[in-house]
């Protein structure tokens, strides 16, 4: 169970990663989906090219006082998740793994889960 700090601090991360987002794919829809008390997962897709890439940031990580959104936003521009992203795409490969043990996030790409 969370905190009202800690809450709070979760919605302020996650509006972050959520306008960090719409920012490096402008025109991809952004959607989510919440397990409470243990992840967020934001799901990026591209109509036109029928991609999608998938980034969870956990809860225990993103309710961390040492994680603002200004340590988030640092740490999405500095390890170029957005790039990493398309590169995924673009090779079909992408396991962010490293990137999660380092803060929070996992990153990956199935093109199979969206053929129709």
């Amino acid at each position: 169970m969370t905190t009202h700090a800690e809450q709070e601090r979760i919605e302020a991360n996650l509006a972050t990663i959520r306008a960090h987002l719409r920012s490096k794919f402008p025109g991809d829809v952004v959607t989510e989906a919440s397990v409470s008390n243990f992840h967020q997962k934001f799901t990026v897709m591209n109509a036109s090219l029928r991609t999608h890439h998938k980034l969870t940031g956990f809860w225990e990580r993103l309710s961390y006082h040492g994680n603002t959104p200004t340590t988030i936003q640092s740490e999405l521009e500095r390890d170029d998740m957005a790039g990493k992203m398309r590169r995924a795409r673009d090779h079909f490969c992408g396991d962010f793994s490293a990137w999660l043990n380092r803060l929070l996030f996992l990153s990956h790409f199935k093109r199979s889960e969206l053929a129709v």
